[in-house]
């Protein structure tokens, strides 16, 4: 008798695998199509990416993947390049949580990131604010901080 297939697990497994075809088209994009809106920040600079295909991504990045969905969740895992001026390669590669992302950025001078989330309600809040004192949004966020901090 042949053994039972865990369906659950099986039904996990192909997630998983979709989540990182995603990333990795998603990677291929930035760096590789100049129409895309993020090219000029990665394909653009000259960013690669090393491996040669998604079978070699995978063998390299799917176990670690796996853990820290398991420690982080699908929303709070991303893939992110150790040193940013890098290739997207095993080596300058790692899984890491929007705040680890948010404090490993060109523009983060000062090693600090708050990761600001809102909703539809809030952002329509900010907007108006940023409308009504002839601002941008961005700038209504630092001086909320800065009261709060």
């Amino acid at each position: 008798m042949k053994n039972p297939v865990n369906v659950q697990s099986a039904k996990n497994m192909n997630g998983v695998r979709n989540e990182l075809s995603r990333i990795w088209s998603s990677m291929k994009q930035r760096c590789n199509n100049p129409k895309n809106l993020l090219f000029k920040n990665y394909g653009g600079r000259g960013i690669k990416i090393i491996w040669k295909s998604f079978d070699e991504f995978k063998i390299d990045m799917l176990e670690k993947y796996e853990k820290h969905l398991k420690d982080f969740g699908k929303q709070n895992t991303s893939i992110d390049r150790i040193d940013v001026n890098g290739d997207y390669s095993k080596e300058n590669c790692r899984w890491a949580t929007w705040k680890e992302q948010g404090n490993n950025k060109r523009n983060n001078k000062d090693g600090i990131y708050l990761f600001f989330r809102t909703t539809e309600y809030q952002n329509k809040k900010l907007k108006g604010l940023a409308e009504k004192n002839k601002v941008k949004v961005p700038e209504v966020i630092r001086q909320i901080i800065e009261q709060v901090l």
